[in-house]
């Protein structure tokens, strides 16, 4: 995937800039046009290029293929097609002869859809550099524009037992595992739909 988006940035004209991947993740990837302002600040397109299916999903679950007008296949909603969209945009005003006035960078990372662990410090990076920030997320159900998302955060619980035997000193015992459950369950508890706050154990 992010040797066909360099291959599309390079074919306009994007100065490409390649972050190698950490930690198993794809690389995360750049294209920058200078604008003819030649401002400090400028515009930043930040979108993901991974998704949530399994691998294989393309080959059977879920094919890529074109009915009609339509692209169907794993991540062509969420979020390849905003991705691409805010890139063909830009391939049109120059087509049309025009040229941004002010810098633009798209951004594509590959590891949102499990927090940008990686790519976060790289996103802060450039958003404080930007002057505007777009993010290519769907519009969701019934065409709505998509203006702002829930913040998140993840946690990472761990529990402590004391070993005992289990047949004569079972009552010196605490377990870590029978703790553990106890807390998923009141962290699971804890989701509250009327007040959009979910909360998941995994």
């Amino acid at each position: 995937m992010v040797d066909h988006i360099e291959a599309e940035f390079k074919s306009v004209g994007l100065e490409v800039e390649r972050t190698p991947g950490e930690d198993g993740y794809g690389d995360l990837i750049r294209g920058r046009a200078q604008g003819s302002s030649r401002a400090n600040k400028g515009i930043l397109v930040v979108s993901h290029i991974d998704t949530v299916h399994p691998i294989g999903t393309s080959t059977s679950g879920n094919p890529i293929r074109i009915e009609g007008d339509n692209l169907y296949g794993p991540g062509t909603y969420d979020m390849k097609a905003g991705a691409y969209i805010a890139f063909y945009a830009y391939k049109q005003l120059l087509a049309a002869g025009g040229d941004p006035d002010l810098p633009v960078t798209f951004m594509y990372i590959p590891e949102e859809e499990v927090g940008s662990p990686y790519s976060r410090k790289y996103i802060a990076e450039e958003a404080r550099r930007a002057k505007y920030v777009l993010v290519t997320e769907p519009a969701r159900d019934g065409g709505k524009i998509v203006v702002q998302r829930k913040g998140s955060a993840r946690f990472k619980l761990t529990a402590t037992g004391r070993a005992a035997h289990s047949g004569s000193k079972h009552e010196y015992g605490r377990s870590a595992v029978l703790e553990m459950a106890k807390q998923i369950c009141d962290i699971e508890a804890l989701t509250d739909y009327d007040r959009a706050s979910r909360l998941t154990v995994a």
